[in-house]
């Protein structure tokens, strides 16, 4: 089996326990589409209803970072999906890849005060009250 369709499977069936009738929701780098789109077809042969994937570009999270003005980095609507997805018994799959500070260097977290993105307590949270399958 190739790689790919191996990490695919493991990420569906072990990481997230995907189930018949969930909404999945898959977050990937736009290098790795190929990934996504076998973790995508892997939660469709295990029977999901909707498998959403969405892309982040790190280069282009870069020029925001260094060019953009520090309210708009983690604007209030980027993240609406991630905290929907627990209304409806969903799982959520990231797939890690090159990250904004590889591009920029460490010193981005301190922009603005919040330490990098912000905003996680709420999803962490739902991940530890078992609402939101990681």
């Amino acid at each position: 089996m190739d790689e790919r369709l191996a990490l695919a499977e493991i990420a569906v069936v072990v990481g997230a326990n995907v189930q018949p009738g969930q909404v999945v929701q898959v977050t990937a780098v736009v290098d790795q589409l190929d990934l996504a789109r076998a973790v995508a077809d892997a939660a469709y042969r295990r029977g999901a209803r909707f498998v959403d994937v969405q892309f982040r570009d790190p280069v282009l999270q870069r020029s925001l970072v260094l060019h953009g003005p520090a309210e708009a980095y983690v604007p209030a609507w980027r993240d609406a999906p991630v905290y929907g997805i627990d209304d409806v018994q969903g799982a959520r799959i990231m797939i890690v890849g090159p990250t904004v500070r590889r591009h920029v260097g460490g010193g981005y977290a301190d922009r603005g005060g919040r330490g990098g993105r912000g905003g996680r307590g709420g999803l962490c949270s739902r991940l530890g009250r078992g609402r939101l399958k990681w």
